[in-house]
Protein backbone atom coordinates (compact mmCIF):
# COMPACT_ATOMS: atom_id res chain seq x y z
CA UNK A 1 0.00 0.00 0.00
CA UNK A 2 1.04 3.73 -1.06
CA UNK A 3 -0.02 6.09 0.64
CA UNK A 4 0.26 9.78 -1.03
CA UNK A 5 -0.17 12.66 1.17
CA UNK A 6 -0.34 16.05 -0.57
CA UNK A 7 0.06 19.46 1.20
CA UNK A 8 -1.30 22.37 -0.36
CA UNK A 9 -0.77 26.06 0.90
CA UNK A 10 -3.36 28.44 0.87
CA UNK A 11 -2.59 31.56 0.99
CA UNK A 12 -5.16 34.50 1.83
CA UNK A 13 -4.33 37.96 0.68
CA UNK A 14 -5.77 40.55 2.79
CA UNK A 15 -8.49 42.60 0.30
CA UNK A 16 -7.30 46.47 -0.05
CA UNK A 17 -9.05 48.68 2.88
CA UNK A 18 -11.03 50.57 0.17
CA UNK A 19 -11.67 48.38 -2.83
CA UNK A 20 -14.93 47.85 -1.91
CA UNK A 21 -15.34 51.57 -2.34
CA UNK A 22 -13.25 51.55 -5.49
CA UNK A 23 -15.38 49.15 -7.44
CA UNK A 24 -19.03 50.73 -6.07
CA UNK A 25 -17.82 53.84 -7.19
CA UNK A 26 -16.55 53.34 -10.92
CA UNK A 27 -19.89 51.62 -11.24
CA UNK A 28 -21.71 54.96 -10.19
CA UNK A 29 -19.59 57.47 -10.67
CA UNK A 30 -21.21 60.34 -9.51
CA UNK A 31 -19.71 61.76 -6.54
CA UNK A 32 -15.91 61.23 -7.94
CA UNK A 33 -14.42 64.54 -9.01
CA UNK A 34 -14.56 68.10 -7.09
CA UNK A 35 -17.51 69.58 -5.57
CA UNK A 36 -17.15 73.34 -5.33
CA UNK A 37 -19.74 74.86 -3.13
CA UNK A 38 -20.85 78.79 -3.52
CA UNK A 39 -19.02 79.78 0.35
CA UNK A 40 -15.55 78.78 -2.02
CA UNK A 41 -15.32 75.57 -0.47
CA UNK A 42 -14.34 72.60 -2.45
CA UNK A 43 -15.01 68.86 -2.07
CA UNK A 44 -12.95 66.15 -3.41
CA UNK A 45 -13.38 62.24 -3.54
CA UNK A 46 -11.31 59.63 -5.39
CA UNK A 47 -12.05 55.93 -6.32
CA UNK A 48 -9.97 54.88 -3.80
CA UNK A 49 -12.33 56.33 -1.00
CA UNK A 50 -9.79 59.43 -0.20
CA UNK A 51 -11.99 62.83 0.10
CA UNK A 52 -10.64 66.26 0.75
CA UNK A 53 -12.82 69.22 1.80
CA UNK A 54 -10.44 72.57 0.83
CA UNK A 55 -11.37 75.53 2.87
CA UNK A 56 -11.30 77.45 -0.52
CA UNK A 57 -11.16 76.29 -4.22
CA UNK A 58 -8.92 79.18 -4.71
CA UNK A 59 -5.82 77.32 -1.91
CA UNK A 60 -5.67 73.44 -1.96
CA UNK A 61 -2.24 73.69 -0.80
CA UNK A 62 -3.22 74.69 2.92
CA UNK A 63 -6.18 74.64 5.41
CA UNK A 64 -7.97 71.73 4.66
CA UNK A 65 -9.08 68.38 6.00
CA UNK A 66 -8.33 65.08 4.44
CA UNK A 67 -9.92 61.00 5.39
CA UNK A 68 -11.55 58.22 3.96
CA UNK A 69 -15.35 58.42 3.40
CA UNK A 70 -17.74 55.70 2.35
CA UNK A 71 -21.33 56.02 0.93
CA UNK A 72 -24.64 54.02 0.69
CA UNK A 73 -26.88 55.14 -2.35
CA UNK A 74 -30.83 54.74 -2.61
CA UNK A 75 -32.98 53.40 0.23
CA UNK A 76 -29.63 52.43 2.15
CA UNK A 77 -28.70 56.15 1.99
CA UNK A 78 -31.85 57.35 3.53
CA UNK A 79 -31.75 54.37 6.27
CA UNK A 80 -28.43 55.37 7.28
CA UNK A 81 -29.22 59.18 6.98
CA UNK A 82 -32.31 58.22 9.67
CA UNK A 83 -34.72 59.12 7.09
CA UNK A 84 -38.49 57.40 6.13
CA UNK A 85 -38.99 58.42 2.77
CA UNK A 86 -41.90 60.71 3.63
CA UNK A 87 -39.91 61.99 6.23
CA UNK A 88 -37.18 62.65 2.96
CA UNK A 89 -39.89 63.73 0.62
CA UNK A 90 -40.59 66.48 2.76
CA UNK A 91 -37.40 67.86 3.83
CA UNK A 92 -35.91 67.64 -0.09
CA UNK A 93 -38.60 67.75 -1.96
CA UNK A 94 -40.67 64.99 -4.72
CA UNK A 95 -39.34 64.01 -7.78
CA UNK A 96 -35.62 62.55 -6.81
CA UNK A 97 -34.53 59.59 -8.13
CA UNK A 98 -33.13 57.76 -5.26
CA UNK A 99 -30.54 56.54 -7.34
CA UNK A 100 -28.90 59.84 -7.19
CA UNK A 101 -29.02 59.93 -3.65
CA UNK A 102 -25.71 59.43 -1.24
CA UNK A 103 -24.81 59.35 2.05
CA UNK A 104 -21.61 60.21 2.66
CA UNK A 105 -19.67 59.02 6.31
CA UNK A 106 -16.23 61.21 5.99
CA UNK A 107 -13.62 60.29 8.49
CA UNK A 108 -11.01 63.19 8.61
CA UNK A 109 -7.60 61.51 9.40
CA UNK A 110 -5.45 64.95 8.42
CA UNK A 111 -5.59 68.24 9.15
CA UNK A 112 -4.10 71.26 7.91
CA UNK A 113 -4.39 75.21 8.76
CA UNK A 114 -1.97 77.54 8.01
CA UNK A 115 0.83 74.96 6.75
CA UNK A 116 0.61 72.97 10.06
CA UNK A 117 -0.47 70.13 10.93
CA UNK A 118 -3.23 70.04 13.66
CA UNK A 119 -4.75 66.58 13.19
CA UNK A 120 -3.38 65.23 17.14
CA UNK A 121 -5.11 68.64 18.24
CA UNK A 122 -8.23 69.15 16.37
CA UNK A 123 -9.51 65.26 15.55
CA UNK A 124 -11.13 63.56 17.81
CA UNK A 125 -10.58 59.50 16.85
CA UNK A 126 -14.21 58.58 16.52
CA UNK A 127 -14.93 61.49 14.40
CA UNK A 128 -16.96 61.52 11.56
CA UNK A 129 -19.35 63.84 9.37
CA UNK A 130 -22.84 62.86 7.77
CA UNK A 131 -23.25 64.08 4.40
CA UNK A 132 -25.90 63.63 1.93
CA UNK A 133 -25.10 64.64 -1.68
CA UNK A 134 -28.21 64.69 -3.83
CA UNK A 135 -27.32 64.83 -7.51
CA UNK A 136 -29.63 66.76 -9.48
CA UNK A 137 -28.30 66.41 -12.92
CA UNK A 138 -24.62 65.79 -14.34
CA UNK A 139 -22.79 69.18 -12.69
CA UNK A 140 -25.29 70.42 -10.01
CA UNK A 141 -26.06 68.88 -6.66
CA UNK A 142 -27.44 69.98 -3.42
CA UNK A 143 -25.56 68.50 -0.06
CA UNK A 144 -26.60 68.54 3.66
CA UNK A 145 -23.95 68.56 5.80
CA UNK A 146 -26.13 66.47 9.15
CA UNK A 147 -23.46 66.99 11.54
CA UNK A 148 -22.95 70.91 11.13
CA UNK A 149 -26.68 71.16 9.59
CA UNK A 150 -25.71 73.09 6.65
CA UNK A 151 -27.42 73.05 3.34
CA UNK A 152 -25.66 74.49 0.15
CA UNK A 153 -25.69 73.75 -3.47
CA UNK A 154 -22.29 72.26 -5.14
CA UNK A 155 -21.39 72.36 -8.72
CA UNK A 156 -19.16 69.50 -10.20
CA UNK A 157 -15.69 71.28 -11.28
CA UNK A 158 -13.98 69.97 -14.36
CA UNK A 159 -10.87 68.02 -14.06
Amino acid sequence: IIIITTIRQITFTPEEPNKSIKEEVKLSNNIIGSWQSSNKGLFTFDEKGTFYWFNSYENIKDNYYKGIYSYKTGQKALNEMGYTEKEFTIEFGENINLDNVYSINLKPTTVIMSGIDISTVELNKNEAWWFILIIKDDGNAYAYNKTLDLKYNLIKKAD
